[in-house]
């Protein structure tokens, strides 16, 4: 319901939402009580109004491309490729000219199989590594030697997980039945894309450019505040993804739309991490999901419905209109 509504009471609801007989709406904003069944359904289709209000463009403007987050945003915690309808929106788009970019904290060999075809470019592991349509990669912001066996090391000392981010798959140097189990849940079964890597030793010959880590998080925080040139990004508590400060998605997305010829005032962007604020701020038009984290959703410039509901889609559903017929 509204967020003007949340926690209001009696005369101060009925006040503000106009409907006589309001009495009450939750905190969270997620119930409300009135005195008959007709101020109730009046109720919903306020809140109704108000959701596509806030992800319905007030003009029609250009679209040139569209940048989406993948985990939380198009692909839901329950499921590991995007739902049919979002898919039909992203390939309506691109058959009208608009470029598809999907930007993720994932590795490209694990992004889902169903968007290829789909998808122009891809930027991954946070904004690390951009890559076209084929998979070359284009563009990559690697880790230096020290800086790897730096964090090896304090993963080490700390009997932490620690996989590598590298172009053919993930490095798993410690704990691998907890990646197992991890990435099973969260990508399905990628058993091919994990190399074993006891001890941490390919980064020796070949430079990562991202990690994942399984450990404390006060231990993390303390790595991290001692180390001002790293970041990390919460998949939940106690998974990390690790990365550069001087990496980010929007900075590797800039670069993709300067190679297609596209500014960002003509991007739509949509998102729901951390890892998202700064690619939503810089959009056309960011969105944030409604199930994002706060900080994304301050970020954006407007709220779309949850990836449960296919909010991407809906979104560009109003916003992409269909081709002329010929």
């Amino acid at each position: 319901f509204p967020a003007a509504w949340a926690g209001l009471r009696d005369d101060a609801i009925a006040k503000v939402s106009g409907i006589a007989t309001l009495r009450f709406c939750h905190n969270s904003r997620f119930m409300v009580t009135a005195g008959t069944q007709e101020d109730v359904i009046a109720a919903c289709k306020a809140a109704q109004r108000e959701q596509i209000a806030q992800f319905m463009p007030q003009k029609s403007w250009p679209v040139k491309a569209v940048v989406t987050d993948c985990d939380g945003t198009i692909v839901s915690e329950l499921e590991h490729e995007p739902s049919e309808a979002v898919l039909y929106q992203l390939r309506r788009a691109k058959e009208q000219g608009v470029k598809v970019i999907v930007a993720s904290g994932r590795i490209l060999p694990v992004i889902p199989k169903s968007l290829r075809g789909i998808v122009d470019y891809y930027v991954c592991g946070n904004g690390a590594l951009a890559a076209d349509a084929a998979g070359k990669t284009l563009r990559k912001d690697v880790w230096s030697q020290e800086e790897t066996a730096d964090f090896w090391a304090f993963c080490e000392a700390q009997g932490a997980g620690l996989s590598l981010f590298f172009e053919d798959g993930y490095s798993i140097c410690s704990r691998w039945d907890d990646f197992l189990k991890f990435y099973q849940l969260t990508v399905g079964d990628i058993r091919e894309q994990m190399h074993e890597d006891t001890g941490c030793r390919r980064y020796l010959t070949e430079a990562p450019y991202g990690a994942f880590y399984i450990g404390s998080d006060e231990a993390l925080a303390k790595y991290l505040a001692a180390h001002p040139d790293m970041q990390a990004a919460p998949f939940m508590a106690g998974y990390y993804d690790v990365y550069k400060k001087t990496t980010n998605k929007a900075k590797m997305i800039e670069y993709v739309l300067d190679f297609a010829g596209v500014d960002w005032q003509d991007t739509v962007a949509f998102g729901d991490g951390g890892n998202d604020v700064e690619m939503l701020r810089a959009a056309g038009r960011g969105y944030a999901m409604e199930n994002a984290r706060e900080v994304a959703k301050k970020a954006a410039d407007a709220i779309a419905p949850p990836v449960s509901e296919n909010g991407v889609a809906q979104v560009l559903r109003k916003l992409i209109p269909d081709a002329p017929k010929q």
